[in-house]
């Protein structure tokens, strides 16, 4: 498989964005790796030449394989897709669906807020069997964000299973394992080793929904300086440099 080495100004503090992390550019690089949701929005072809972006208004299956919406735009229901599973070979269910969002809003560092206008929690989710869970809206004109907050940071679902192996009587989510060990998100690549502050290896999850991505191995190695990163880039020691100036993309 190939393979990548990015030099990059700084590391993600945090692999799990329900505990943190904030809105940085490490942050949301780790959120698009490692997780997934039910839904996201598709890639679309860039402007520029041999770019893709993404269609925010537009939503697909990603986890689930479809979804259908009830006459009166109150009932969103999912349709997992079949033999999903984790990058630690664990099957993905309704019922890892049902815990994420328990996860989520018993977990105090999470902004449950965001979706109290149109939807109350986990008690509005059912299971309706292994591989179809329902969301009940308290608003049909909520339905637009609450496709958009399942679709990016506040959607994610994880390996129920992975996480509770992992659990404590004082944290009973997880909480402080999954900061820095990884195989729990659903994402196209997991972390299999880092070094805090100065290297993180992400792998090809070979159960990705969309299938392995053709990049087997990305490695993220810190360097500091902006214009030593673009420097390794022209010297050929790393494939690709993030937060370069303009003077150093010339």
């Amino acid at each position: 498989n190939r393979s990548l080495v990015v030099a990059v100004p700084a590391l993600a503090p945090t692999l799990d964005g329900v505990v943190g992390g904030g809105l940085t550019l490490e942050a949301f690089e780790m959120n698009a790796n490692l997780q997934a949701g039910l839904v996201r929005n598709p890639y679309i072809a860039g402007t520029t030449p041999n770019t893709a972006v993404q269609d925010f208004n537009t939503y697909v299956g990603y986890l689930a394989e479809f979804y259908d919406v009830s006459p009166d735009g109150l009932t969103y229901t999912f349709h997992l897709r079949p033999g999903l599973m984790s990058p630690l070979g664990n099957a993905i269910t309704a019922d890892d669906v049902l815990w994420s969002f328990e996860r989520k809003w018993n977990t105090p560092t999470y902004s449950n807020t965001v979706w109290k206008s149109g939807f109350v929690g986990p008690e509005a989710i059912s299971k309706v069997d292994d591989r179809t869970v329902a969301f009940t809206l308290t608003s049909a004109g909520f339905g637009l964000t609450f496709l958009g907050l399942l679709a990016n940071l506040q959607g994610h679902i994880y390996d129920s299973t992975a996480l509770k192996q992992h659990a404590t009587s004082e944290d009973p989510y997880a909480l402080e394992w999954a900061k820095a060990n990884g195989g729990w998100g659903l994402g196209p690549y997991h972390v299999t080793s880092q070094t805090p502050d100065q290297e993180m290896v992400l792998t090809a999850n070979p159960n990705y929904a969309y299938g392995a991505p053709a990049i087997g191995q990305v490695t993220l190695r810190v360097v500091g300086d902006a214009g030593t990163r673009a420097s390794l880039v022209a010297s050929g020691d790393v494939d690709i440099a993030e937060g370069t100036r303009p003077t150093d993309q010339a």
